[in-house]
């Protein structure tokens, strides 16, 4: 959290006072209601065009906003609600409408849901399209619920080292990225795996470098920076239940919720130990860390005999 805080102070400049937080907060909210305008527009044209009453119309976002909660803004590799809880409404002509649903849904089950929509039976769905890990929240009209909990996976290295953007400050930054001897730091824990039922959100961050599976505490806590809030007890997510290991109550309900987040990594991702960033040698400029010697220029004077 801290490092995602310094983040933006760096490349966005920090916010000087409870005004400018305000004044943040004022341009989103404004950003939300020209959306709705765009959306009413949209929403129009479909009546216009006759075709309102067999259209299945759904309004998502693929991510939420910070707006100050925790001192933050902007959204990234953070577990809490502020930065993943977003809105899903559909509406669907053969369903009345103005209902509420405690549900849980997740992104990957947007496509199922509109493909059975469509007309295209959950079987054959399965049978078709064996890579999608969603479920189709249609049973969700009717009151029922399709899943225990929902997985958030984020990899972000824009967010991973603040220092890293620190060095922009000097004019040589760019050339000293394509030479190799500008990266961030990829020993930092700044990867996320999260999983979020109806009470609680747990999650691990681990270095991009370090693609990991837990299978029991030690390793947990091994390789991962791990929180866990109780958003029943704990709406604003202040208090990481798992930052006290020792406590035996706590230490079974961080168990417990780390087996739930990997078997449904296993359900929705697979192996999930890809290192991705070493099978990339130029990733941001040539990975010196790495152990490459063959850079782009000493190649390519190798080549021409110089």
């Amino acid at each position: 959290m801290a490092e995602y805080a310094r983040m933006l102070d760096t490349v966005f400049g920090p916010v000087a006072d409870d005004e400018h937080w305000y004044d943040g907060l004022n341009f989103y909210l404004n950003a939300l209601r020209d959306v709705d305008r765009s959306v009413e527009l949209v929403l129009d044209a479909l009546e216009a065009s006759g075709q309102a009453d067999r259209t299945v119309v759904v309004f998502t976002a693929d991510h939420g906003e910070m707006a100050g909660s925790h001192g933050l803004r902007q959204k990234g590799n953070l577990v809490y609600d502020e930065n993943f809880h977003v809105p899903f409404i559909l509406s669907h002509p053969d369903v009345p409408g103005g209902t509420r649903t405690e549900a849980l849904g997740s992104g990957v089950d947007l496509a199922p849901t509109l493909l059975e929509c469509a007309g295209v039976a959950p079987s054959e769905i399965a049978t078709r399209f064996p890579a999608l890990g969603g479920r189709s929240l249609v049973p969700v009209l009717d009151g029922a619920a399709v899943r225990q909990g929902a997985l958030s996976a984020v990899e972000s290295i824009v967010t991973l080292d603040a220092s890293f953007w620190f060095e922009f400050a000097d004019s040589d930054a760019s050339a000293r990225v394509q030479s190799g001897a500008l990266r961030p730091d990829w020993t930092k824990r700044g990867f996320l795996r999260a999983y979020t039922d109806d009470r609680y959100t747990f999650g691990r961050y681990f270095s991009p470098l370090n693609p990991n599976r837990p299978k029991d505490l030690a390793s947990l806590f091994a390789d991962n920076d791990v929180v866990l809030y109780d958003r029943q007890e704990d709406p604003a997510e202040v208090t990481n239940l798992a930052a006290d290991p020792a406590d035996p109550a706590r230490r079974d309900l961080v168990l417990h919720y780390s087996g739930l987040l990997e078997a449904l990594i296993d359900a929705e991702i697979g192996t999930d130990t890809r290192a991705w960033v070493t099978e990339r040698p130029r990733l941001l400029g040539w990975p010196t860390w790495h152990g490459d010697t063959d850079q782009p220029a000493a190649a390519g004077a190798a080549a021409s005999g110089g």
